[in-house]
C-alpha cells in the first residue's frame, strides 16, 4: 500500500516537473501559455539572387523560468500579401537551449512549412486537451 502511494506522488511531481515544448511554442506565437518570454534576441539575415530572396531568422527567447529556447527560420520572401493564408514552405525549428533543470519534450522540434507547423500544434493541444485556438 505504502509503495503504491509513493509512485502515485512520485507520478505527480514528475508531471509537474515535465513540461511540453508546446507550452514554449504557443508563448513565442503569442497564444495563452503558462510561461511568458522576459527577452529575445534577434538575427536576420537576407540572401539575394537575381530571382528571389531568402530570410534567414534566428531568435534566442528566454522564458520567465529560465528556459532558454531558440527558434531558427528560413523562407523566401515573396510578393504576395496572402501568402500566409497558404502552406508557403518556411523551414523552422525550436531547440531548447536551456532547460533550466526541467523536463522539456521534445527537445527539438522541425517543421517544412506553416500547415505543418499548425497542424502538429492543433494536434498537441487536442492530446493534452488544452481548448483549441485560432492559429
Amino acid at each position: 500500500m505504502w509503495n503504491n502511494h509513493f509512485i502515485r506522488n512520485r507520478i505527480k511531481i514528475e508531471d509537474k516537473m515535465a513540461q511540453s515544448l508546446l507550452t514554449y511554442i504557443l508563448a513565442i506565437k503569442s497564444l495563452s501559455s503558462a510561461v511568458k518570454i522576459i527577452s529575445e534576441n534577434e538575427t536576420v539575415n537576407f540572401l539575394t539572387d537575381e530571382t528571389s530572396t531568402i530570410e534567414d531568422k534566428e531568435i534566442i527567447y528566454t522564458f520567465d523560468n529560465g528556459v532558454r529556447v531558440l527558434y531558427l527560420e528560413e523562407s523566401e520572401k515573396l510578393d504576395n500579401e496572402y501568402i500566409e493564408q497558404l502552406c508557403q514552405e518556411k523551414w523552422m525549428s525550436y531547440k531548447i537551449l536551456d532547460s533550466n533543470g526541467l523536463t522539456i519534450t521534445p527537445r527539438e522540434k522541425n517543421f517544412y512549412n506553416i500547415c505543418q507547423e499548425k497542424y502538429w500544434i492543433k494536434s498537441q493541444m487536442l492530446f493534452r486537451k488544452l481548448p483549441l485556438i485560432y492559429l
